[in-house]
């Protein structure tokens, strides 16, 4: 069983919020964002290669252009096999733990796994960059000297904040709303799991 809603990131990107439950005891939340638009790549490499031939065109040196040609394949590399995430998803799995996967746009997967002991809470976090406020999702690591002390926050989600896409110095309340309601399902999904791992899925719970 799997649902989908869409939203607007604060810059107006789309984004969608899948949710499929696999099991009584294991479900999956992922967000995807838009896929690269060739039209800002083309746009991008066409400015490179332009800038790199008029100063071919006045210095008259073929390595010129042998170095924008390199430094552009080079650029496209590491954008699309270290930046470029095009979904990330978290799979709650009863009372083992939390499994974080980023799939990049090169076709690259990252996967951290959290151990359920470890989490301690679920929150909107929220940072102060520049002259903007960026709302963001997180997990709290428990500290396991001190019970009471975190000791690591985790950030979930975080192509959606890069670039901006969740970042505005006029956050409106429909987008805060957007991120709680995420919330919402991802610490529900991790008390009712954790607690009852054998349980059966109360659909009135979770809209």
């Amino acid at each position: 069983m799997a649902e989908q809603r869409r939203f607007l990131s604060a810059a107006g990107v789309p984004i969608a919020l899948r949710r499929r439950q696999h099991s009584a005891s294991c479900r999956e939340l992922a967000v995807r964002g838009p896929r690269l638009q060739l039209r800002s790549l083309s746009a991008v490499t066409s400015a490179v290669w332009l800038a790199a031939y008029g100063l071919f065109a006045l210095s008259e040196n073929s390595m010129v252009l042998s170095a924008a040609i390199f430094i552009t394949l080079i650029g496209l590399i590491i954008y699309l096999h270290f930046v470029k995430i095009d979904q990330e998803s978290l799979l709650v799995i009863g009372s083992l733990g939390i499994q974080v996967t980023s799939s990049y746009a090169s076709g690259k997967e990252s996967t951290t796994f959290i151990e359920m002991a470890q989490v301690k809470d679920v929150v909107i976090n929220e940072a102060i960059h520049m002259q903007k406020v960026i709302y963001y999702l997180c997990i709290l690591l428990q500290d396991p000297e001190d019970p009471q002390g975190v000791s690591e926050v985790v950030p979930l989600f975080q192509f959606c904040f890069h670039g901006n896409n969740l970042s505005t110095g006029r956050v409106d309340s429909s987008r805060k709303e957007e991120l709680q309601a995420t919330i919402g399902l991802l610490d529900r999904s991790v008390q009712k799991l954790s607690r009852d791992p054998g349980a059966e899925e109360d659909s009135s719970s979770i809209k």
